[in-house]
């Protein structure tokens, strides 16, 4: 997507606004959730379930901390 914009908003900037560059959006690693609003519930849901019974990390936990991917809660449905 090297100079190209995405058709949607996709994450957000420096700043906290929407965007729609995917560059800025992979280095700030703030994405929105796939369908917006419609399985963003259902996520933390399953989130929270997985963390609970792995007693791993959460998903807000996993992204505070971006040197390793140690500890991820895992749900297989």
């Amino acid at each position: 997507l090297a100079g190209r914009q995405l058709p949607v908003d996709g994450g957000f900037d420096d700043e906290g606004n929407l965007t729609k560059e995917p560059g800025v959006i992979e280095k700030n690693r703030r994405i929105l959730p796939m369908g917006y609003w419609k399985d963003s519930g259902m996520s933390i849901v399953l989130d929270m379930i997985a963390t609970l019974l792995s007693d791993g990390a959460s998903v807000a936990e996993v992204t505070q901390d971006n040197s390793d991917e140690y500890g991820i809660s895992q749900i297989f449905i």
